[in-house]
């Protein structure tokens, strides 16, 4: 995967992690009513904090 590739990417999670955050909803009933894998999710999540 490109350098490019992977921005792209992270910038679409950044987006589905800030959608997250604004939900008010757990990340579990997030992730389930969006149809995003769990653990995908917390991963990317971590990725973003550094």
């Amino acid at each position: 995967m490109d350098g490019k590739t992977v921005e792209i990417r992270y910038q679409q999670w950044v987006q589905v992690i800030q959608g997250w955050s604004n939900s008010g909803l757990s990340k579990r009933d997030y992730c389930q009513q969006n149809g995003i894998d769990e653990k995908k999710l917390y991963s990317w999540y971590l990725l973003s904090l550094r």
